[in-house]
Formats: C-alpha cells, structure tokens, sequence
C-alpha cells in the first residue's frame, strides 16, 4: 500500500474500531452487517481495517440498521440517542 500525504490521512483507524464496536453492541456478524448496509464483506472489512474511508451512503445506511454513526465518526456517544433511551427506560418504570 502506498503512503499518503499528510494532507489525505484520514484517521479512519479509529473509525474502523468504532464500526466494530457498534457491530458486536448490535450482536452482528461482519457478513451480516455487510450485507445489511448493502457493501461486499472485502469491503466492509476494509472500513472497520481503516482501509477505506465510510461514504455517506454507508455511513447512512449504518444508521438505519441502529449504528450510532455519531460515534462512529466522532468517539462520542450520539446524546439524542441517549436521551432516548433514557426516557424509554423511564417510561417503564
């Protein structure tokens, strides 16, 4: 693999750590979240390897299966997410 100018990292490592955790928080396989967000397993394993930098189309896809996209992106928990799972747990009380 080529070396990239400073300008083009992307610290997509990180991210790729992140994507994983959210699979295994969802209970997922790679090959099931995979094929969920529409990309061939290579692929996937590209972006949680760092290999490849997450589209919006996948990224929007993650969303739409449960992924916490925000902290995928950015290491913090998405606070709308929290807070929604706060009131839900409230509700049963």
């Amino acid at each position: 693999m080529h070396e990239r100018a400073a300008w083009q990292r992307f610290p997509s490592d990180k991210h790729g750590a992140r994507l994983r955790e959210e699979r295994e928080r969802l209970g997922m396989t790679q090959p099931q979240m995979a094929q969920a967000a529409g990309v061939s397993l290579r692929g996937y394993c590209y972006y949680e390897q760092g290999e490849r930098q997450m589209k919006a189309c996948f990224l929007s896809s993650l969303a739409y299966m449960g992924v916490d996209v925000i902290y995928v992106l950015t290491g913090m928990r998405n606070r709308a997410r929290q807070t929604g799972n706060h009131q839900r747990n409230q509700r049963r009380l």
